[in-house]
């Protein structure tokens, strides 16, 4: 199954265990229908993520496509090149193409190396020529705020992208300049390739910090981390205040007893960590009705990720 260019919601899924695979994805596409009002059409399946190992993309697209109770999603595995490099890298890559035809997928997600191996420009160039031209190719884009970002989408768009999926936006207000700068671009040169925002289901003060010390090629802005609540998350509340009285009981010599004082604190810690997450999570409401409404201004979609892979949060499940 693949993509007929028509403006769709798509979603990032990481295959971890086949057999609680379905469970999950199940719980997230309702969640995507309930909580956001959207219905899941493809899924993509990263690659390596953040350069830890993960399952074959090609291989998860294969076995989660096999399900009856996904044959309306088209599973998207994606190709990186990354690590990739001279002839030998490129006979790795057309390889992984090969087998991308030979399983009859009809849309690609693709990603260069970060500042190795193969670019994006060249590994949907390769996928072109390998390929043809009937492949739904998704690329990416960061904000396109200098010339070396635009000359980039530019190329993609030139050598064959059929979509672009930017990196996540936390402001409306920037998403609507990219948009139509995207529009310009894409009046000038007469490309025809439609463009997905993305959007992260952001839920900790810790990832966030984690994203921006990361260098991921975006980050979370001060203003939408301040608007998260500015405390640290739960697990850090609960292990400041248990640290706290257990030094407090033990300088009287009673350490390890239950004190009301204790469990009174711990109630307070409690009570502030669960206002931490009710603001953490109407902040992400916000910003998806926000990114929803220029989406659909400038006729554009949506596509959901989450720091968390496969975090249920996002989709208004909260355990």
């Amino acid at each position: 199954m693949g993509l007929n260019g028509a403006m769709m919601f798509g979603i990032e899924f990481l295959p971890q265990d086949f057999k609680g695979d379905s469970s999950v994805l199940r719980a997230m596409c309702e969640g995507a229908r309930k909580y956001l009002g959207q219905r899941v059409e493809y899924v993509i399946l990263p690659l390596n993520p953040r350069k830890k190992p993960s399952v074959n993309a090609l291989v998860g697209a294969q076995m989660l496509s096999g399900l009856e109770e996904f044959r309306d999603i088209c599973f998207v595995p994606t190709l990186s090149g990354s690590g990739y490099a001279g002839a030998a890298g490129r006979e790795q890559i057309i390889s992984q193409l090969l087998a991308f035809a030979y399983a009859n997928f009809k849309t690609l997600a693709l990603i260069g190396g970060e500042g190795e191996g193969f670019s994006g420009v060249e590994m949907i160039a390769l996928a072109r020529e390998v390929l043809g031209e009937k492949p739904h190719i998704i690329g990416g884009s960061g904000s396109l705020v200098d010339f070396k970002s635009k000359e980039r989408l530019v190329q993609k768009l030139q050598v064959g992208a059929n979509q672009i999926i930017t990196q996540p936006f936390f402001s409306a207000a920037e998403a609507r300049i990219f948009l139509q700068e995207f529009e310009s671009i894409k009046r000038a040169g007469g490309y025809k390739a439609q463009v997905s925002l993305g959007v992260f289901g952001l839920f900790s003060l810790q990832s966030a910090r984690a994203i921006n010390e990361a260098h991921l090629g975006f980050e979370v802005p001060q203003e939408y981390i301040e608007s998260m609540g500015g405390m640290e998350c739960l697990e850090s509340v609960l292990s400041g205040a248990d640290s706290q009285y257990a030094a407090s009981m033990e300088s009287m010599g009673v350490a390890g007893k239950n004190y009301p004082a204790k469990k009174t604190a711990l109630n307070t810690q409690m009570s502030k960590s669960s206002t931490n997450a009710e603001n953490v999570r109407n902040c992400y409401e916000r910003l998806w009705q926000a990114m929803r409404e220029v989406a659909r201004e400038f006729g554009a979609s949506l596509y959901l990720s989450t720091p968390k892979h496969n975090d249920l949060r996002a989709y208004g499940v909260y355990i």
